[in-house]
């Protein structure tokens, strides 16, 4: 979710940051443009949306669900075309910058297929079935919509809310994590709206189906429905007794039972902590830590290094970055730190001479 929350202020910077690389900004224009793009966004999802609900053949739909998207492609490619004409190194300036539409897609696909045969990561003897779930699913909606029956209609308009929903958001995240943030996991998380969606759609739809299998189709169907429900039980039962003995992340025994966090609580109580990564350090030590500059331009490097001494400060990089910051072994070594500390996550530096 955060990544659809994000986008309007991903396009503004990325578009901003671009008009004033090039010289063509005003007081006025990167405003504008940005809320002309996003506009547009907005404008052509509805465009699709409503060209593919309105009654016609199914091949009629996408036809006319492909012309109303038509001219955001045909945008998008210029844009494309002008920051590489300029050499723009922003969001939306490339494709294959952030690992590409087909690795893109495959890891989408991966985590769905995971969550039609639950499993905390698809295996490779899964796959087919995984495939043959994902079809039963196609073919159930071609089932259901295909009967225009009077009495089906409310259920019908419902799902139909459900389907273009979870296309618009699929769509939403391959496009940003394409084109914007290469560092947005496609896990359980962010696709949790498709799942929530997803299972209320095929609950609605064997409702609609129900009646018309006869007591065979119910039994397999009831059948099927309780295995799928059982194995992801047991897979979020031992999630969650993985997560009570091991703890997760930032609060998982590897980070917390480690010599650094140890001596970070003791020897390294006493100084000041800049960071690539606060948030790790608090979960270490419970103490707030600040983050490292963002750039290594002189003068932000200057004035960072005269706050960084004013009082005993210990610079901390580790490995996986929070975000991207300056390189620390590059200020530790400007700024003439000694290493006090070198763990499996990162290294540590302190000012042992001014101090």
């Amino acid at each position: 979710m955060a990544t659809v929350g994000s986008f309007g202020p991903r396009l503004s910077a990325g578009l901003e940051l671009t008009l004033t690389a090039t010289g063509e900004t005003n007081a006025t224009t990167p405003g504008t443009v940005v809320l002309l793009m996003i506009s547009l966004w907005l404008a052509t999802v509805a465009a699709v949306a409503w060209a593919f609900a309105q009654k016609a053949s199914w091949g009629t739909r996408i036809k006319r669900a492909v012309l109303a998207g038509l001219p955001a492609v045909i945008l998008q490619g210029a844009w494309l075309a002008y920051a590489r004409s300029v050499d723009a190194r922003t969001p939306f300036s490339g494709v294959a910058e952030y690992h590409g539409v087909t690795r893109t897609v495959e890891q989408g696909i991966g985590r769905v297929g995971a969550w039609l045969v639950p499993s905390p990561v698809l295996p490779a003897w899964a796959v087919p079935l995984a495939v043959v779930l994902g079809g039963a699913v196609f073919w159930l909606v071609h089932q259901t919509l295909r009967d225009r029956a009077p009495e089906r209609a409310p259920s019908q308009r419902w799902l139909a809310v459900l389907l273009t929903f979870m296309g618009i958001y699929a769509v939403t995240l391959v496009f940003s994590r394409t084109f914007v943030g290469g560092a947005i996991e496609f896990d359980d998380r962010i696709l949790s709206p498709l799942y929530l969606c997803g299972g209320a759609a095929v609950g609605t739809m064997i409702g609609l189906e129900w009646a018309k299998w006869g007591k065979p189709g119910r039994r397999a169907t009831a059948l099927a429905t309780l295995a799928w429900v059982a194995a992801a039980l047991m897979v979020d039962a031992g999630q969650v007794q993985e997560m009570r003995a091991q703890g997760y992340g930032y609060e998982g025994a590897d980070w917390q039972a480690t010599d650094f966090s140890q001596w970070l609580k003791t020897n390294g109580n006493r100084y000041e902590i800049w960071s690539n990564d606060p948030a790790a350090i608090y979960f270490l030590t419970g103490r707030p830590a600040r983050m490292l500059p963002m750039t290594l331009a002189p003068d932000s490097v200057k004035r960072f290094e005269a706050t960084f001494k004013k009082r005993p400060a210990l610079l901390v990089q580790f490995h996986d970055a929070y975000r991207e910051s300056a390189d620390g072994s590059v200020l530790a070594r400007d700024f003439g730190l000694t290493k006090v500390q070198e763990f499996e996550y990162g290294r540590a530096w302190a000012d042992t001479v001014t101090h």
